[in-house]
């Protein structure tokens, strides 16, 4: 009897301390298991924040990519259409509008990247064959160009506003001084058989003595060069660009403009040349406080010489802004002075 209590006793005192070197490992256990689950939930955790800054990148690549693509502004085009009556008002008629593609990246499934092209309505500010451009009076032409008058002709004024697409002759810009951004000249003065045509700026012609002899002929002397009492003037550069006439077409939006403007050497405040102008594209720029500009002028045809019957067909594209973020360029912003 005392043996078998002898061996009941061994017996609990061993399953005692089998119980007790059991339990920590199994408090060990029961650790790791919530140190994995807690790894497992911050891993979560960090997958979902990673999906929503992709996400977030994703929206931002999106409206960048919107804004690239705004598209040029073609003041011809779009300010100088004929106006049509609608009952007692006057009113410009609308302008056309074309289906654009837009590039946008999904964002539907966070982790998705693959971009799909979407359909939007955009302005034809530029799209010659869409409907056609019935100009507003003579100093404007069918297929969207401008005449611009050489300072002796007897029709078109020789004051381009690169950012309204506006000719001024000598009435009209007696008001509108600080909206000229290029002049027209061509003369014979210059000792040679050929004649001389230039673009000058402004600024040049106000500042410069050399621009009177720009003006010679039959309507200014230099003593009435009227620049040259302008209180302010526009401070423009000019170069000529290297672009073809069908590169001129291709260029639709900000992006491409402005690499053109930037790649394009040898800016000045004039141009000058012996031959004529058609075909040729010339890059312009005007930085001030109070008129930014950034515009193609291009040639479309250069008809008479330096009399009274020389002027030149042109074509704008300039700078689109876009006030209200909406991915196109505002009218309003070209009209103020």
């Amino acid at each position: 009897m005392k043996t078998i209590v002898q061996t009941g006793l061994v017996l609990l005192i061993s399953t005692s301390l089998f119980a007790q070197t059991q339990s920590p490992n199994k408090l060990v256990l029961g650790a790791e298991k919530v140190n994995q689950q807690a790894t497992k939930t911050a891993y979560v955790a960090q997958e979902v924040s990673n999906q929503l800054h992709n996400a977030g990148q994703q929206v931002y690549a999106t409206a960048t990519n919107v804004k690239s693509i705004i598209a040029l502004f073609d003041p011809i085009r779009q300010l100088h259409r004929k106006r049509k009556k609608t009952g007692d008002s006057t009113t410009t008629l609308e302008p056309e509008v074309v289906p654009v593609e837009v590039l946008v990246t999904s964002t539907a499934t966070p982790m998705a990247q693959s971009p799909t092209l979407v359909e939007a309505v955009s302005p034809a500010l530029d799209n010659v064959n869409a409907v056609a451009f019935v100009p507003e009076n003579h100093l404007y032409n069918p297929d969207g160009s401008a005449n611009l008058g050489n300072q002796n002709h007897e029709q078109f004024g020789c004051y381009l506003d690169m950012m309204r697409g506006q000719i001024l002759d000598g009435i009209t810009v007696a008001t509108e001084t600080q909206s000229v951004d290029l002049i027209f000249a061509a003369t014979d003065y210059f000792n040679s058989q050929l004649p001389m045509y230039a673009l000058l700026t402004p600024s040049y012609v106000k500042n410069e003595l050399a621009a009177n002899y720009y003006f010679r002929g039959p309507n200014y002397k230099d003593a009435n060069v009227p620049p040259k009492t302008w209180p302010k003037v526009n401070e423009s550069e000019i170069a000529l660009t290297t672009i073809s006439p069908v590169q001129f077409e291709r260029i639709q939006n900000n992006n491409q403009l402005a690499a053109i403007v930037q790649q394009t050497q040898g800016f000045k405040s004039y141009f000058e040349s012996r031959t004529k102008l058609t075909g040729k594209t010339f890059a312009v720029k005007t930085e001030m406080g109070n008129r930014t500009c950034y515009g193609l002028l291009y040639v479309v045809e250069h008809l008479g010489t330096t009399g009274t019957n020389g002027f030149l067909k042109v074509r704008l594209k300039v700078t689109g802004f876009d006030a209200n973020s909406d991915g196109y360029p505002d009218a309003a912003m070209y009209l103020s002075k």
